[in-house]
């Protein structure tokens, strides 16, 4: 094994001496960056096993049978800017209580600046009859070098208790696990917050004592749950 990886490398350094090239193996198990060829020789930046898959072109559009999660645009802004004054989502959230069509639109720039910067992954949750925005979910606090991330989600008072997050939640989960290989999805409700944490829990969410010990030392963790879900052996099928 160790002599065929050798060869691959001379012979991809051969190739190299003609042109530059960066060679990503499937899976990604593997990446291989050669560049900066001059006299003084070739710079080698290795790093391997089960990296995070953070870069998609274009951002990926999630499905479910009655929605359809995008990329937030702009003219989502006077939706945006109702969902995110909603008095009755925001009582659970740390954040203004009010904001106008302008700070929402500030807001869904920095949100763009965080997808282009392969930072987050922030879906607008929309219905597939005439594209309404319901809410909202994301992946966001990626750490790569634990293989995890946060989780979040809001839906507008308006559609509470019609089912959409236990619809929608599945597929976020399961593009977490599968596509991007996370290893584990955190969560952080208000522990009053019963509704989403019953959501959690009926995906097999569990409360993760070693998480919450981890983070009260940097942040106040009053009143709040730390919630985990690790990557399962087999592919993600909620029940």
């Amino acid at each position: 094994m160790v002599s065929i990886f050798i060869y691959a490398m001379l012979m991809t350094i051969k190739l190299l001496l003609i042109q530059p090239l960066v060679c990503v193996c499937e899976p990604p198990t593997l990446l291989i960056i050669l560049s900066g060829i001059s006299t003084t020789g070739l710079l080698f930046l290795f790093t391997f096993n089960d990296m995070l898959t953070l870069l998609f072109d274009p951002f990926p559009t999630l499905i479910t049978q009655r929605f359809i999660l995008r990329a937030p645009v702009l003219s989502d802004d006077e939706t945006v800017a109702i969902l995110r004054s909603d008095p009755r989502v925001n009582q659970y959230l740390h954040r203004d209580a009010a904001i106008t069509v302008a700070d929402a639109r500030k807001f869904i720039e920095k949100i763009q600046g965080y997808i282009s910067a392969n930072e987050s992954f922030y879906w607008v949750i929309t219905t597939k009859e005439d594209d309404q925005l319901v809410g909202t979910v994301c992946y966001w606090n990626i750490e790569p070098a634990l293989d995890r991330a946060e989780i979040g989600y809001e839906l507008h008072s308006s559609f509470f208790g019609k089912g959409i997050m236990q619809e929608v939640l599945p597929e976020v989960i399961r593009f977490g696990f599968e596509q991007v290989q996370l290893q584990k999805i955190t969560a952080f409700p208000l522990t009053e917050n019963i509704r989403s944490v019953k959501l959690l829990e009926r995906f097999h969410f569990t409360l993760d004592p070693a998480l919450k010990e981890s983070l009260e030392e940097a942040d106040d963790q009053d009143g709040i749950s730390c919630y985990s879900l690790n990557r399962p052996v087999a592919s993600y099928f909620p029940g």
